[in-house]
């Protein structure tokens, strides 16, 4: 235990009381000031103070902060030195003494060079990576203007054909580098946690994403924020998506129904836990109601509500629900959206926040104010354009309602919607992340759903319960220094100020004045170091928290990757972005752990970003500066129709091989997960027969209730199970050889490519072996090859241009085997989730939520035993597994049937470019022209001038750009 003697009073300084449950917790502002003013004075300590070996505390504090040290750069704040005990110190020893005191002063310079100074998250360092070094930005600038010079040259000559028409649109449907799609990242977690806070500071904005108090549904709705779009005016619009009209009437009906079958009609004999689903659903459509229609006199109290919906004469009353459809489209036509779609914009991020606020929860005003219909229950998606330095960088962010909210409709939007999300961020208060079972539970969901594609997210860190000892949170000694030397530093701080006021009570006039101000510094200092004390703790909370999770995580899940953990303070990082002062001292921008998140979050896009861009400096470019130089070295052959076949013969070949490479990969699934299905299957069956017959031995209410609510509940009585992933345990770990598939599926992608490769690279050949007439030769040196046709004074035919294009078309062959290696990827990963998690959409949910209406709703003496024999039934026949096994079949042909076709297509049209700039480059008979010549001159001092700028500045730049330092794996913490 720390010995507290004389700090006492100083518990408080870093103390915020934890409510009861963290769901009825509101962030509270501490203000340092009015905890340390009053806090009760600590005794002077006389004869340490008049220590010849002491300096005087008001000179110290005078010099540290002179005016000229104040405007000293930020040093950094987060190096440390050894302990600070003054006794029994050798030379040495006294050395180290100084350092800790020096390295703790310029702490506290940090801090107070921070006054009043907004953070700039503009200045922000990016990732060390080749996308944010400014030479890439510099070759993608290089490269645009290129290509534009380029076409405008074409565009510019008096003489127009069709070969250089189809160069100008080839290299303007080229000129633009495509990268991935935006990466989108998912924030999942319960309401109230600090999803929406956390979006803010990410971005830097403050109101955008709305925030409400600690465990109130501040969205309703899943909302994405996008870097602005090509059009956007204002610097911040936004676009709603409602739901279409048959998907609003269908979601006014079930919530009609549902309020009518609880509370209008005769109640059943219902178990507890089934009488509190059915006013758990009731509640929810009647809030939807409320949220749309409060401005409706209908709808503009509860009891007027209840008076309205209580007149219905069943559950499918046509009057009242033709008069709810009505309104529904009323609202939507009120917003221009007739169809589906409406738009806002604004030149602050607040005044956009406002408007959006009724389309993402429910908004009301006290009574006598005019109430407005909130939209969230109609909306499907809201998406939010704003010019922000991290999402300029192909990041998408989406705040997605709470899974535990009340509303039924919101959480199967947010499940649904993870499935995109390329990376999740599950948000939980620091408080409650090491010992919520469901927050271990989603873990373990994310891992099957997103592999190590997840971090998690502590929140509230500046929040300590109260009397929080340190020790109980170090995990070793050396854990405990730097908290030790911070309080030992706000001991003699304390110390110092009650000397300091021991001696000002004889003082008089300028004297009195002079150290009336020394003590306004020391009191600063103490609120300086308070802050700082308090940041200690925080950095041993946050370390034991993060080892605690990390162990439970790997207790249950095979992650061969740590589990990614970062801890936030959004309330001391807004703090930054606004400049806090000497009322309101903030924990250093590091500890709030927002700009190492943004930062790793970039990292995401990178590798993606830098592929593109390398296939295009090495491929696409160089392939449209051959087509150009083809088309400017134009010349006349006899045998043109003989050379044109040895370039048709490889695009036939092409088609061939792809649909040979179709038909492998249907036989790849049959073999590796079909054929695994049919050997597995009874195994599964007796697996399954025998844990259902486990349920068997439960009371009939109990069992029902899981019926009810597809085999997936808990009750107080009965912890969380879901039967469905009990039945899939077995087919996962069989089906855990899935990752065969996918090697199968990549291997045969590269054995496609290199035969297709093969078929460039026999191009070149077949020019060498061409039966030539005699005399005839084709000559090929290193530089260049040219077809002679052995006739004197005939010129020699330079084919160096096209043979050089070849090369380019190879990269752009091997794009084109990337972008497949990513769809089927794709296919593979979405159809290996529907078959093996137990989501609401996944194969067995599907095969199984039918039988579990029919047994929920059998009623009788004898219901409870057909039940279990409707069940018993279903699993002994391998009904589901069936149904798995040709949902997987029919997953994986559907997809592919979509998707091969443009495949097929972009291998083709390398194969059909080849042809063109043939084309381009060899003609029969040619017709003399004084335009003609003029271009192509123009054009071959392009093209070499071209050549020199992509070898010299662009793979000079680019070089530079990826000579960065790529940052390791695993920087969060």
């Amino acid at each position: 235990m720390e010995d507290t003697s004389g700090e006492s009073e100083l518990a408080h300084e870093y103390m915020v009381k934890e409510p009861e449950t963290f769901e009825a917790q509101a962030i509270v502002n501490v203000s340092f000031s009015d905890f340390l003013d009053s806090a009760p004075e600590v005794k002077a300590e006389p004869q340490a103070e008049a220590s010849s070996d002491s300096t005087d505390p008001i000179q110290e504090v005078k010099a540290e902060y002179d005016a000229e040290e104040r405007s000293a750069p930020l040093p950094d704040i987060r190096t440390f030195g050894s302990d600070n005990d003054d006794s029994d110190k050798s030379e040495s020893g006294n050395n180290d003494s100084e350092d800790d005191d020096d390295e703790l002063e310029n702490r506290i310079k940090a801090v107070i060079s921070r006054f009043d100074k907004p953070y700039d998250l503009h200045f922000e360092a990016l990732p060390n990576l080749a996308v944010y070094h400014p030479s890439f930005r510099k070759v993608e600038r290089m490269c645009l203007d290129l290509v534009n010079r380029a076409i405008d040259m074409l565009r510019s000559s008096s003489y127009q054909d069709t070969q250089t028409e189809e160069l100008i649109v080839y290299m303007s449907s080229q000129k633009d580098i495509e990268y991935p799609k935006a990466t989108i990242i998912g924030m999942m977690g319960d309401s109230g946690v600090g999803k929406s806070s956390l979006i803010n500071s990410l971005l830097g904005t403050s109101e955008l994403a709305n925030e409400g108090a600690t465990g109130s549904a501040c969205t309703c709705v899943v909302t994405e924020y996008q870097n602005a779009w090509p059009m956007q005016k204002k610097p911040f619009a936004a676009e709603i998506v409602f739901f279409e009209p048959t998907k609003r009437e269908a979601f006014m009906r079930e919530h009609f129904r549902d309020y009518y079958v609880h509370y209008c009609e005769p109640i059943d004999e219902l178990d507890n836990d089934a009488l509190e689903e059915s006013e758990h659903r009731a509640s929810t459509g009647f809030e939807a109601f409320r949220a749309l229609f409060r401005d409706r006199a209908e709808f503009a109290t509860d009891q007027a509500a209840i008076l309205f919906l209580s007149s219905a004469t069943s559950e499918n009353d046509s009057t009242i629900l033709d008069q709810i459809f009505s309104w529904t489209q009323q609202l939507v036509l009120a917003e221009q959206a007739a169809s589906g779609l409406a738009s806002y914009s604004a030149d602050t991020a607040e005044e956009l926040g406002g408007k959006l606020k009724r389309f993402v929860q429910t908004v009301s005003f006290p009574m006598g104010y005019d109430q407005v219909a909130s939209l969230w229950p109609i909306v499907r998606m809201v998406r939010v354009g704003l010019r922000s330095r991290f999402l300029q960088n192909g990041l998408v962010v989406a705040d997605l309602p709470g899974l535990s909210d009340v509303n039924i409709t919101r959480t199967g939007v947010t499940e649904r919607y993870l499935r995109q999300c390329a990376y999740i961020l599950l948000v939980a208060p620091i408080a409650r992340a090491s010992t919520d079972k469901l927050v271990q539970r989603r873990l373990t969901n994310m891992f099957k759903t997103h592999s190590s594609r997840k971090i998690f997210i502590c929140t509230y860190i500046d929040v300590m319960p109260p009397k929080t000892i340190p020790e109980e949170l170090a995990q070793s000694e050396e854990d405990m220094e730097e908290y030790n030397k911070v309080k030992a530093a706000l001991k003699k701080t304390l110390s110092s100020v009650e000397g300091l006021k021991a001696s000002m009570r004889g003082l008089k006039g300028a004297a009195k004045k002079e150290a009336a101000k020394h003590l306004k510094n020391l009191m600063l200092r103490k609120k300086v170091i308070a802050t700082l004390r308090l940041e200690e703790l925080t950095a041993l909370r946050n370390k034991k928290v993060i080892q605690t999770i990390r162990y439970k995580y790997s207790l249950v899940n095979a992650d061969p990757k740590p589990l990614s953990i970062v801890c936030v303070s959004n309330l001391h990082y807004t703090h930054h972005l606004e400049g806090y002062d000497e009322d309101n001292i903030s924990m250093s921008l590091s500890t709030t752990g927002i700009p190492g998140l943004r930062m790793s979050l970039l990292e995401i896009p990178a590798e993606g970003k830098l592929n593109v861009l390398r296939q295009y400096c090495h491929g696409i470019l160089p392939g449209m500066i051959s087509s150009l130089e083809m088309w400017s070295s134009k010349s006349t052959t006899k045998r043109q129709q003989e050379f044109r076949a040895i370039v048709v013969k490889p695009r036939e070949a092409a088609e061939a091989l792809v649909s040979t490479f179709i038909e492998e990969i249907k036989s790849i699934m049959a073999k590796h997960v079909l054929g695994k299905i049919e050997e597995s299957e009874q195994s599964w069956i007796n697996i399954g027969v025998t844990v259902a017959r486990e349920w068997f031995s439960w009371n009939h209410a109990t069992f029902r209730a899981w019926c009810r609510h597809d085999g997936n509940y808990s009750t107080k009585s009965k912890a969380h199970l879901s039967w469905n992933a009990e039945l899939l345990r077995p087919v996962v770990e069989d089906l855990g050889s899935w990752e065969c598939f996918d090697r199968a599926l990549h291997q045969e992608v590269e054995k496609c490519l290199a035969k297709l490769l093969a078929l460039v690279d026999n191009i070149r050949e077949d020019f060498r072996g061409l039966c030539l007439p005699t005399g005839a030769h084709l000559i090929h040196t290193k530089l260049n090859y040219r077809y002679h046709p052995g006739v004197p004074g005939v010129e020699a035919t330079d084919m160096t241009p096209f043979m050089e294009s070849l090369t380019s078309k190879k990269v752009m062959l091997e794009k084109c085997a990337n972008d497949i290696s990513a769809v089927l990827e794709e296919i593979s990963r979405e159809t290996r989730l529907d078959a093996t998690t137990d989501e609401s959409e996944s194969y067995i949910m599907k095969a199984l939520s039918p039988l579990y209406g029919r047994m929920a709703a059998l009623s009788g003496k004898q219901s409870s035993v057909a039940r279990r024999a409707l069940l018993e039934d279903a699993i002994g026949t391998g009904k589901p597994f069936s149904q798995l096994r040709s949902s997987i079949k029919g997953a994986i042909k559907r997809e592919l049937e979509k998707s091969l076709p443009k495949m097929v297509d972009d291998v083709q049209e390398v194969f059909q470019q080849i042809l063109n700039d043939f084309d381009r480059m060899f003609v029969v008979v040619e017709v003399d022209d004084p335009r003609t010549n003029e271009l192509r001159k123009q054009v071959q001092a392009f093209v070499a001038q071209a050549r020199s700028d992509i070898d010299g500045p662009i793979v000079r730049e680019l070089a530079i750009a990826m000579g960065c330092s790529p940052t390791t794996e695993g920087t969060f913490a």
